[in-house]
């Protein structure tokens, strides 16, 4: 059996880890508060963190990329009338085909069209008179 270094560097703690993981929790809770008021059920916001920590603290041993939440998604999901969970393993096989199949269609699309995209998803969300109000 060879012997294995052992390095704090393995676990991911640079600070762009810290950066992003500081500004992606209270983004992951305002989408959940978000979709919360929507529905009209509650989310618990410490319940929020742990769960995210914890995804955090099981993907640095397998160096995956910070857990954050899915606002484009879950908006795409809500605009379409998904109710169920089922509707993300439906996304999740059509994201496959579509990078397997037609990446190469898309390999010229711009950034901004992408961003256009999720803002215009996003407009749905937003109450203008509530806006309006503020």
């Amino acid at each position: 059996m060879e012997h294995v270094a052992f390095s704090w560097k393995s676990f991911g703690t640079s600070n762009e880890n810290w950066a992003c993981h500081w500004h992606h929790l209270p983004q992951c809770i305002a989408v959940g508060r978000t979709f919360a008021a929507l529905k009209n059920y509650q989310v618990d916001g410490n319940k929020e963190m742990i769960a995210i920590g914890l995804m955090n603290i099981v993907g640095s041993s397998t160096s995956c990329y910070v857990t954050t939440s899915a606002f484009s998604r879950s908006t795409v999901n809500h605009n379409a009338g998904a109710k169920t969970a089922v509707s993300n393993i439906i996304m999740g096989v059509t994201v496959m085909v579509t990078l397997l199949f037609l990446m190469p269609l898309f390999q010229y699309t711009p950034n901004v069209v992408l961003g256009a995209i999720i803002v215009t998803t996003v407009v749905g969300l937003i109450d203008l008179l509530a806006a309006y109000h503020i």
